[in-house]
């Protein structure tokens, strides 16, 4: 599967997953090539590809991370970094296409 991500999504990743194989998969992103435009931005853009399993252990420890430090334990909802953490689970989703 292909994800699209920031610089600051790949390093919220690897900051979070201890699986060397895992990490090699993802530190193995290509950087996406922009129009000259789209070089203003801080965030470059990268396709991580992993496999079925690869993905699957991504969402688990998103998932984990989310219910650890990403719902506020007064109002049961997400918090500023559980919001992101959903975000990321969307985008390794595997029944979210990448165009």
């Amino acid at each position: 599967m292909k994800t699209l991500l920031t610089q600051s999504d790949l390093d919220f990743l690897l900051s979070h997953i201890e699986e060397e194989n895992l990490r090699d998969a993802i530190l193995q992103a290509r950087e996406v090539e922009r129009s000259p435009k789209s070089e203003a931005t801080d965030n470059k853009q990268y396709i991580v590809t992993l496999d079925s399993v690869q993905t699957e252990q991504v969402l688990d420890v998103l998932g984990d991370l989310l219910m650890v430090e990403g719902i506020d334990p007064n109002t049961s909802e997400p918090n500023h970094l559980g919001y992101y953490i959903e975000r990321l689970i969307d985008l390794f989703n595997p029944h979210t296409k990448f165009g």
